[in-house]
């Protein structure tokens, strides 16, 4: 629901910023970015839900 009060123009100046960046940055940012989204995970594969159907 924040997101509906974030300005349109917000995430165009974010784009506009990321692409100034060197690309050292950029790869730094990114990689940063998918050590938190594998960190914050689930430890191994889903259970899977239909296996005694």
């Amino acid at each position: 629901m924040a997101s509906q009060f974030v300005p349109n123009s917000f995430p165009r100046r974010v784009e506009l910023w990321f692409g100034r960046l060197a690309p050292i940055l950029q790869t730094a940012g990114l990689g940063v970015g998918l050590l938190l989204i594998d960190a914050l995970g689930p430890e191994g594969v889903a259970p899977f839900i239909y296996f005694q159907f």
